[in-house]
């Protein structure tokens, strides 16, 4: 699986290098080979590992030497081409940065001056000679708060992508330390997160996925360790970062179908949840619903830089007219959360037991519903699915096996009451 992994990841940044984006094409540069000689390094790790050879001993060996190569691969493709596209941002422009990394250091400086982020166009830093429309802030609220270390000036310490790296670094390192039972599904879960190409990209020219779904593993991992605040509290904040962290509470909430057995409790995180929501749409109500909610699906008032996935390109095809007309952007956006809706009422009827194999597994079928069917097909998207079919495989598959403990299903519900 390894040397599956970073064999795709140096296909892809094989390709990137002939991307016409700046900082997509370094990265690519600097991490093709880093991947090509991880790749053969661990199929020769896989080839030594023969079945006659797999006692504990040599299982510890090989294991020893994949967290070896996996930290070195973490250097190489992260760490090194983030630092180096971080200086030059800084020495020769903005133009080594992607455009919501620019968006959401000037929705900072916006709420710094006592405006909202969705009532602002967004020039300053060369956006406005991009390609593409940025008058628009698509996150929630919260996001912006990685953009305040740019108001302490102009430096490669300021720049939103390095605290997105280091936030998504903490929590994932935290949510390591509560599960320590599959030392090899643990580094399965921070390559698919942090080495593979999609994370490693991210991590070098955007990044402001990382900490929603580092927030998002933190909340699984919780989920199987009893700890239903902890659960609800990283949802929350992931929640308040973007709305892709949405379909997963949906899921959650759908499968168990316990969350108001005990309305009784107060739940503090889900006033915070609705009171920072709140303030967003009542800092602007037209614009939160134009830039959260319609932007996104390619239903704003202004196209989106972005097309749509090869999916919706077919579907665009079935619906007819003219190609990237409205109607037919509309049809696309409705038909991905119909289907979508089909899936969250098809898992609740089933009546499913409540464990974390059934969440992780409605989760991928839904993510990957919605984001095929798409008007707006943003690569970032598909780390989610990728990343909780990798979830699933080591939390509620691999941890199934005989001799390991798996999650029990009370503490989902637990979960979900809270």
């Amino acid at each position: 699986m390894d040397a599956s992994l970073y064999a795709s990841s140096a296909a892809i940044a094989a390709a990137c290098t002939f991307s016409s984006l700046t900082p997509m094409r370094e990265w690519g540069r600097l991490s093709f080979p880093v991947y090509a000689i991880a790749a053969g390094v661990s199929l020769a790790l896989f080839l030594c590992w023969a079945p006659s050879l797999a006692g504990w001993p040599v299982r510890r060996l090989v294991t020893s030497l994949r967290g070896w190569l996996l930290a070195a691969v973490l250097i190489g493709v992260s760490l090194v081409p983030l630092v180096r596209e971080l200086v030059l941002r800084t020495t020769a422009g903005p133009a080594w940065a992607q455009s919501e990394v620019l968006v959401i250091e000037q929705a900072a400086r916006a709420l710094a001056h006592g405006h909202t982020p969705y009532d602002v166009a967004f020039t300053g830093d060369g956006l406005s000679s991009r390609h593409g429309s940025f008058g628009h802030f698509p996150y929630l609220p919260l996001m912006a708060i990685f953009g305040l270390p740019r108001l302490l000036g102009v430096s490669p310490l300021t720049d939103a992508r390095l605290y997105f790296f280091l936030t998504a670094a903490v929590v994932c390192g935290y949510a390591i330390r509560l599960h320590r039972r599959d030392r090899d599904g643990v580094l399965l879960v921070v390559l698919v997160l942090f080495a593979s190409s999609g994370g490693a990209l991210q991590s070098t020219v955007g990044g402001d996925d990382l900490p929603v779904l580092a927030l998002l593993l933190l909340a699984v991992v919780s989920l199987g360790n009893g700890r239903p605040q902890l659960c609800a509290a990283a949802l929350t904040v992931a929640m308040l970062l973007k709305a892709t962290a949405w379909p997963f509470a949906l899921v959650l909430l759908v499968v168990t179908g316990r969350a108001g057995r005990r309305r009784g409790q107060f739940q503090p995180w889900l006033a915070v949840l609705a009171g920072v929501a709140m303030a967003g749409w009542l800092s602007n109500p037209a614009g939160f619903v134009e830039d959260v909610v319609l932007f996104p699906l390619g239903l704003g008032s202004s196209s989106s830089p972005a097309g749509p996935t090869p999916v919706g390109n077919l579907v665009h095809l079935l619906v007819g007219g003219a190609p990237g007309s409205q109607l037919k952007l509309t049809s696309l956006a409705c038909a991905g959360l119909a289907v979508g809706a089909a899936v969250l009422v098809i898992l609740r009827l089933r009546r499913l037991a409540p464990t974390m194999s059934t969440v992780l597994a409605g989760a991928v079928a839904l993510y990957l519903v919605l984001f095929l069917l798409t008007a707006v097909g943003r690569p970032g998207y598909f780390s989610y699915p990728l990343n909780l079919l990798c979830w699933w495989y080591v939390f509620a598959i691999r941890e199934a096996r005989p001799g390991i403990d798996a999650p029990s299903g009370n503490h989902l519900e637990e979960a979900a009451d809270a």
